[in-house]
């Protein structure tokens, strides 16, 4: 956990780009010892405090740079591209200051005191349970996917009401019953020590644990009415955040790229003769031009569905559900664009990428893990297509 904090200089979206592009050389350098320690070293998680990089969608209201969705995905590209698991763990860090946004003000102060704090937790309300007691709740669960969670300064989980009678709460708009956003602070819960994972390794998502933990009413939201707040675009509503995730596919589809060029213009090819560098090769330039034009257009398509998500957003508060489902798609082709492209540089590079300390290997393993994630899975593509046809989309967070 984390202690004695001390608080960045004000900063805003230009400065903190910057400073994410001076950091990572540095976090590059660190990919090995993140991916054995399989969590980011506290100097890391320091360095990344120090250099604003929690603090993107900080509200401006509370001294943050409150960036916009397109300008938080650039940073996160920059940090996945230095290493994925730095730039997974700064995208979860970093909806801290989503929920600062959408919460009372003098919650947010009390739950979230300063800007440079992160924020790990679990959505989906399955695991978890709150039983109604006077003055608010006790939250019950085991939690998969900490991401963070060994340097988080405060959890949140989706639990299912149930009435002090030991019944469901009814009439939510889960199902039937009523999920509720629940946060909680490092010290209330206990973190299991699980994840060991094909990759992704870096990012500590192990599983965690709160137990008859009491939880205020006001430190509670519901994820349905609660959290957007339509005066903002920033904080309109929950995919500013959620689609955050688009940027670490493009990292590192990025870096391998930047890893396939350079390993290409070094190497020389001997067979068949004669010698020749490998960047003359007709078939590997076509391969690498290939991956090129499959990384830009899954950015290009990304950025364009984020932009034009928030000019909704800021036009009426509201975004058309085609404009969500663009969105969520862009995630999901950006995940699958990743795969296929790292998975084409691997074969590239050859038995130069099979060793576990190979960047190439690093990368495919990454991808693979990132394109599990629930909001890039088959239902969801299956559920933004049906949102086109009018059906909605039964997720708050989308």
């Amino acid at each position: 956990m984390t202690t004695g904090q001390s608080e960045a200089p004000a900063m805003d979206g230009a400065a903190i780009l910057a400073a994410a592009r001076a950091l990572a050389p540095g976090l590059a350098a660190r990919s090995a010892d993140i991916e054995r320690a399989r969590r980011l070293p506290p100097d890391v998680v320091a360095a990344l405090r120090a250099a604003g990089m929690f603090r993107m969608a900080m509200p401006a209201a509370r001294g943050g740079p409150q960036m916009s969705l397109p300008e938080q995905i650039e940073v996160l590209e920059v940090l996945a591209a230095a290493d994925a698991s730095v730039g997974w763990c700064v995208k979860i860090g970093a909806d801290s200051g989503y929920f600062a946004g959408v919460m009372a003000p003098a919650v947010a102060d009390e739950l979230l005191p300063g800007l440079d704090l992160a924020i790990a937790g679990f959505a989906p309300p399955g695991p978890g349970r709150l039983d109604r007691v006077e003055g608010g709740y006790v939250l019950n669960g085991r939690f998969p996917f900490g991401s963070g969670s060994t340097h988080a300064d405060l959890f949140f989980a989706t639990g299912v009401v149930f009435e002090e009678d030991g019944r469901p709460a009814q009439g939510g708009q889960w199902g039937g019953v009523m999920p509720r956003i629940a946060f909680v602070k490092p010290a209330q819960v206990t973190i299991e020590d699980t994840w060991h994972s094909t990759g992704l390794s870096g990012t500590g998502s192990h599983h965690w644990v709160a137990k008859d933990v009491f939880v205020a009413e006001r430190h509670t939201l519901d994820p349905f009415t609660q959290i957007r707040r339509r005066d903002i675009a920033n904080y309109a509503h929950p995919l500013n955040f959620t689609a955050t995730l688009a940027a670490i596919p493009l990292g590192i589809m990025a870096r391998a790229l930047d890893e396939a060029l350079a390993f290409a213009q070094a190497k020389t090819v001997a067979f068949p003769p004669p010698a020749r560098g490998m960047s003359t090769i007709p078939q590997v330039c076509g391969t690498i031009a290939q991956a090129h034009a499959a990384y830009r257009a899954a950015r290009a398509l990304v950025f364009e569905s984020a932009q034009t998500f928030v000019a909704a957003l800021a036009a009426t508060g509201e975004a058309p559900q085609t404009v969500r489902a663009t969105l969520g798609l862009s995630m999901i082709h950006a995940t699958r664009t990743a795969c296929d492209v790292v998975h084409t540089l691997f074969d590239l590079v050859g038995t130069a990428a099979i060793h576990k300390e190979a960047v190439m290997g690093r990368l495919l393993r990454d991808a693979l893990t990132a394109n599990q994630h629930v909001t890039v899975s088959q239902t969801m593509v299956e559920t933004h297509g049906a949102a086109l046809f009018g059906a909605p989309n039964p997720s708050p967070f989308f």
